[in-house]
């Protein structure tokens, strides 16, 4: 069971997307390999030249977890390598009671962790007014209802995870 306060995660009422302005996706959550932040990198990259996106990446490792720094690390690099740096803005984990504010800021958010793990931030997400894509396994493909509240992706595709990017984009 999930409990989200529908008082705090509601979507704002001023939100709305000016034409032509950047479709922005958003992560959330601690930086991990689980949570496979690599392949959204990759549907970026896909996506860069025929959308206008913009990606946050909300979120830190542990700090005395070596393997998430060094992951953190590589992803950074990672968005130098696939020439989207610019796409792509890093911010530091904030507290639950600043995540209202940062779902409402953008028109999509990403979970990819894979079965048997399912984050509270996807039904915060949703609570917000988000579509939400998710890998089509674990808790998360019972919560997402096609076209209407996100699309599942398969599990580590960032070719069918950029299509179901651009289907989401194209309804904006």
């Amino acid at each position: 069971q999930q409990g989200i306060d529908t008082s705090r995660f509601k979507p704002a009422n001023s939100k709305f997307r000016i034409p032509n302005s950047k479709f922005r996706i958003l992560f959330l959550g601690r930086i991990a390999p689980v949570k496979n932040i690599d392949v959204l990198l990759r549907a970026v990259e896909i996506i860069k030249d025929s959308s206008l996106v913009q990606l946050t990446i909300v979120g830190s490792p542990k700090p005395d977890n070596p393997t998430e720094i060094e992951h953190y690390e590589k992803i950074k690099k990672m968005t130098e390598e696939l020439g989207i740096k610019n796409l792509v803005e890093f911010r530091p984990s904030v507290p639950n009671s600043q995540t209202p504010v940062i779902y409402n800021e953008h028109d999509l958010f990403a979970n990819l962790t894979p079965t048997g793990s399912f984050d509270k931030t996807t039904l915060e997400a949703m609570a917000c007014g988000l579509p939400v894509i998710g890998t089509a396994v674990g808790g998360i493909k019972d919560f997402l209802k096609d076209r209407e509240t996100g699309l599942a992706a398969k599990t580590d595709d960032p070719i069918d995870l950029s299509s179901k990017i651009k289907l989401l984009i194209e309804q904006f």
